[in-house]
């Protein structure tokens, strides 16, 4: 099977563009009136349009700056757009702070028959620091109602020329039609990149410009040629989120662009493109990286307290180690590749942000003698990026070479194990980076499967109640899974957490091994009674052997697929059950017997049983073998999975004898 490519490069090509204008100030009675979006009768909001374009401005004493404003025109069919009347734009406050200016904004109602305007005030803006280098301004906009139509237009001034933003054509509602145009002076020189699915038009036109702007000495001016590339779709539906897909950001139809190279007047070329090496040797010479993976001193003394005269093998100096890293530190939820208060301050304090932890992790290995070395990573809220950047990583990981192979480690999280990180982390690729100075890409999406292994003793009480003991073994990403949400709560809470997910079951004599055991699977055993899932009908017992455990819904319905599949890592899950006929009855019908292969093994399904007496031995299988699968696999995805949902909750048949 083909490896799926997330990203493809749009055909650009000129056509004609639109004749219909898309202004501002311009809302007609019938656009009031209307009750649904023509495409899509769900839609809580549409955007008619979102114009935008981007322009450079020069002052003598700072050079180029980006200009970026954006018309935006939405009407609200629902409650639940109602929050599309607002909009929030991120900038940021760092050395030299981006400017967001709020103009134009407008609500629109029909009130008996007649257009009435609410124009925003300053009341209607709101300012906040996010932290310290970004801050945000938000508008909302007023007397906004079902029907309403919303309309403004914000302008973004940056002196960031190599940042120009990304346009997104596409959003969570439809998008009537969307535009975006740059205006790039000859002296620049931008690639361009895209996602999702739709091809954008293009048009393009070079132009001469001349700008004015003030000397020490009065007024001057420069001319020069500008390219203008106009970028546009219409129509665009509405991206809709697909189980088992990884950040929606990866497909949303949107353009990028990359500051290549300048050419300035009397300054000749700059290249500015990277390769994902460069960039990994950028990183680790930054002061908040290298120098601070490289500190030692703040815990040699713990560390030799910890290793001692202990007669170790590498295996378990790295088990010590990590388990002494993962219980000193409190994980503060902040994601980075380099050290906010360093890797000293927090060591001491006992919490840090993700490089800090696992920068002591690393450190503390290398002293050792062991191979360790930080793994940089995008994490799966993050959209992958399409180009060398150093944008592109925002979590880092400790990968120890051990054998030929790569262990992974996260001392973020106190339950993970050794070569299992959380959700979080799983994100297909990192760069490993070398004390040496070389660096590599490696895949970090698991390989082997993690297990689920569930046995059920069943029997039918008098009353005509399911009882019995059930038991679950669950390793790996399961058996991580499993600890986060137990640890979360006490265990009565736990039980009734369990107990209102499954109506009609009740449990007793509950135990857990191996909770704090990482390395070793969670051990779940616990006495039952189920009065669901058994039906009697005219002296026949109608019973699911695999009672609440199982697919509950085959969660690929849709027809066609958009999105690759992405199950984060493979998993294996396999149900034993022993289930004992009651005095009296026989067996009259029993599901047909199944076992079914996708070509390369990807997916495998067996149902398989065995009368044995006043039992039967029932043995399921299902393997989900890769963790990643293209959309166009989804063809063979979806019946296997409708199979395997309906085998799951067959019932079979007793009958009294």
């Amino acid at each position: 099977m083909n490896k799926f490519k997330l990203f493809f490069l749009s055909v650009l090509f000129p056509i004609l563009i639109y004749s219909q204008k898309y202004e501002l100030g311009e809302v007609s009675v019938d656009e009031l009136l209307e009750k649904t979006h023509k495409n899509d009768t769900s839609a809580v909001a549409c955007k008619l349009f979102e114009i935008g374009k981007t322009y450079f401005t020069y002052k003598s004493n700072s050079g180029f700056s980006l200009v970026t404003e954006v018309n935006v025109k939405i009407k609200i069919y629902k409650k639940e757009g109602l929050e599309w009347a607002n909009k929030v734009v991120n900038h940021s406050i760092g050395d030299v702070e981006e400017k967001v200016m709020f103009s134009k904004a407008v609500t629109y109602n029909l009130e008996n028959g007649k257009i009435v305007k609410t124009k925003a005030s300053s009341e209607s803006e709101f300012k906040e620091k996010i932290n310290e280098y970004w801050g945000s301004r938000k508008l909302v906009m007023p007397n906004v109602k079902v029907g309403s139509i919303v309309e403004y237009k914000y302008e973004l001034t940056s002196p960031y020329i190599y940042k120009m933003d990304q346009w997104k054509f596409q959003d969570k509602i439809p998008v009537n039609y969307s535009e975006f145009t740059n205006s790039i002076p000859e002296y620049l020189f931008y690639n361009t990149y895209t996602r999702g699915f739709y091809f954008i038009q293009n048009d393009s036109e070079i132009k001469q410009k001349t700008l004015s702007y003030t000397t020490n000495v009065g007024l001057a001016s420069m001319s020069f040629n500008e390219t203008i590339n106009k970028y546009f779709l219409k129509d665009l539906p509405a991206i809709k989120e697909e189980s088992y897909s990884n950040s929606m950001e990866n497909y949303i139809s949107s353009i990028e662009f990359e500051l290549a190279s300048t050419r300035f007047p009397n300054d000749g070329l700059k290249q500015f493109t990277e390769s994902w090496e460069s960039v990994a040797e950028s990183i680790n010479k930054n002061k908040y990286f290298g120098e601070e993976l490289n500190k030692t001193e703040y815990f040699e003394e713990d560390l030799k307290r910890l290793i001692g005269n202990k007669q170790l093998n590498e295996k378990e100096k790295i088990a010590l180690v990590f388990e002494f890293v993962k219980n000193r530190y409190v994980w503060n939820k902040n994601n980075s590749i380099y050290t906010d208060k360093g890797v000293k301050k927090a060591y001491q304090e006992k919490t840090g942000n993700v490089a800090e932890i696992n920068f002591t992790l690393i450190a503390m290995l290398r002293k050792l003698g062991i191979s360790a070395s930080p793994i940089l990573i995008s994490t799966r809220n993050k959209p992958i990026n399409l180009y060398p950047s150093k944008a592109a990583y925002n979590y880092v990981i400790c990968g120890v070479e051990f054998l030929n192979d790569i262990i992974f480690l996260d001392a973020t999280d106190k339950y993970a194990a050794m070569d299992v990180l959380p959700l979080r982390a799983l994100n297909e690729n990192g760069r490993i980076i070398r004390s040496t100075g070389s660096n590599a890409n490696i895949i970090i999406t698991p390989d082997k499967a993690a297990t689920n292994i569930i046995t059920i003793e069943t029997k039918i009480s008098e009353d005509s109640k399911l009882f019995g003991k059930i038991t679950e073994n669950l390793s790996k990403n399961l058996g991580l899974n499993f600890r986060i949400k137990y640890n979360e709560m006490s265990l009565d809470s736990y039980l009734d957490n369990v107990e209102k997910k499954v109506p009609g079951l009740e449990i007793s004599n509950y135990s857990v091994k191996n909770k704090d055991k990482v390395e070793e699977p969670i051990i779940e055993e616990y006495d039952y009674v189920y009065n669901s899932d058994i039906e009697i009908v005219s002296g026949k017992m109608y019973i699911k052997p695999l009672m609440f455990f199982g697919l509950k819904e085959n969660p690929f319905k849709e027809e066609s697929r958009t999105l690759p599949i992405d199950f984060v890592y493979p998993f294996n899950e396999s149900y034993n059950v022993v289930f004992e006929i009651p005095k009296g009855y026989v067996v009259e019908q029993l599901p047909k017997q199944i076992k079914l292969a996708t070509e390369e093994n990807e997916l495998a399904f067996s149902y398989l049983y065995e009368v044995k007496g006043n039992t039967i031995v029932f043995n399921v299988k299902f393997d989900v073998n890769l963790a990643l699968f293209p959309s166009d696999y989804y063809d063979v995805i979806r019946p296997v999975f409708n199979d395997v949902f309906l085998k799951m909750n067959e019932k079979i048949v007793l009958k009294k004898q």
